[in-house]
């Protein structure tokens, strides 16, 4: 899965959330063939994951780098809600949210490769709630330490 999520797709993701109205749940490997950003208008948006190299979009690829805990200004780009970061032995998930207004990325759950899926929406309802413990972010001391 990295080489494809990866390698094949160096530019970057928009979603890789099945957002049609019969969603039966994730995407299937043979939808990542069929990747390629739409525009929001299109009959087919969401039905495929959206990537910014296929598609409507042709960009180069991308490496953005969290600064949270090194510039006291925040991290950007804060407009991405959500970001996984992949490793060998899994993915980190984290999210953007202001801290001491400043925009910061916050941590939510860690996914382990050969371990059972995670219960997805509890992840998304904890961040909408606000559910997180208080100071979890990437750039607290307690994950400056912590790295994958």
């Amino acid at each position: 899965m990295a080489q494809t999520l990866i390698a094949d797709h160096p530019a970057g993701w928009s979603c890789l959330l099945y957002l049609g109205a019969d969603a039966l749940g994730p995407f299937t490997r043979a939808d990542f063939d069929l990747s390629g950003f739409v525009g929001a208008s299109s009959p087919i948006r969401g039905h495929y994951p959206d990537c910014y190299c296929h598609g409507q979009r042709n960009e180069p690829p991308q490496r953005l780098t969290c600064r949270c805990p090194r510039d006291r200004n925040g991290c950007g780009p804060i407009d991405i809600e959500w970001a996984y970061v992949l490793t060998a032995e899994g993915m980190r998930v984290v999210t953007s949210h202001t801290a001491d207004h400043r925009p910061v990325h916050r941590f939510v759950d860690r996914v382990i490769w050969e371990e059972a899926e995670p219960d997805w929406r509890r992840m998304e309802r904890a961040v909408r709630t606000g559910a997180l413990p208080a100071g979890d972010d990437v750039a607290s001391p307690s994950r400056q330490a912590s790295s994958d």
